[in-house]
């Protein structure tokens, strides 16, 4: 859950602090990165996301994730293989966790789509066409056009 792993973090930058340490690798892998991307466009009204790896601006510390390009089934089944359980966090947040509302609604695409929609949708973060978005501080409709539904300009769009 959300308060977990930021209990588990702010200790792990304490311990790196107090023994000199630069860098903190964590397990979050590819469906990590793309669930906290929805959950950022549908809770926080934003296009972010975790980087693969990332300076903090409060530490000394970068964290990195050596596991972004790697999706948890495979994550799952490498530590099948050599032993190793998974561990849950067990407190009474995460039974309310929106993450595992994300985690359907993600394997819902991968389902309909099929499984290279997950490498796309990963390649995405790193290919955005400007052009199709909003730009800052840019109304969301022409001046006047607020009464009518936006549509997709002719040649754009559609099924």
């Amino acid at each position: 859950c959300h308060w977990c792993s930021t209990q588990r973090r702010t200790e792990l930058l304490r311990f790196a602090e107090a023994n000199g340490f630069h860098r903190i690798a964590l397990g979050h892998h590819m469906d990590d990165i793309l669930e906290t991307f929805l959950m950022n466009i549908t809770r926080k009204g934003e296009i972010s996301t975790m980087l693969p790896c990332l300076r903090y601006d409060r530490y000394r510390q970068w964290v990195i994730r050596p596991l972004a390009w790697v999706t948890e089934a495979e994550t799952q089944a490498y530590a099948s293989e050599i032993g190793y359980e998974a561990v849950r966090c067990r407190c009474g947040f995460d039974d309310r966790s929106h993450r595992k509302v994300i985690r359907r609604a993600l394997d819902a695409i991968i389902a309909a789509e099929g499984e290279g929609a997950r490498s796309r949708m990963m390649q995405a973060l790193h290919n955005i066409n400007a052009r199709y978005m909003p730009q800052l501080g840019e109304p969301a409709f022409p001046e006047g056009a607020s009464d009518r539904a936006p549509h997709a300009p002719s040649g754009e769009g559609g099924d």
